[in-house]
């Protein structure tokens, strides 16, 4: 995946660099090579990580959701 892309899948996420690079636990140099325009792409485990991470967060939003409905339907 591209680093700009990278860049809008981490807002979309939710997360910043540094939440990344803490649920990762990947050094933050490794972040910074990723984005030089000579490689200015991430590793094929990244793009996977983030969709996986995404589709959680949105299913956590409309599981509390779907908590409060039930709630006030009782």
């Amino acid at each position: 995946m591209k680093y700009d892309l990278f860049e809008e899948r981490l807002l979309e996420a939710g997360l910043n660099k540094e939440k990344f690079l803490e649920l990762t636990e990947i050094p933050k140099t490794t972040l910074y090579n990723w984005s030089k325009k000579s490689t200015y792409s991430t590793p094929k485990w990244v793009e996977a990580f983030l969709e996986i991470y995404i589709k959680n967060r949105n299913n956590e939003i409309y599981i509390s959701k779907l908590k409060k409905e039930i709630h006030n339907y009782d």
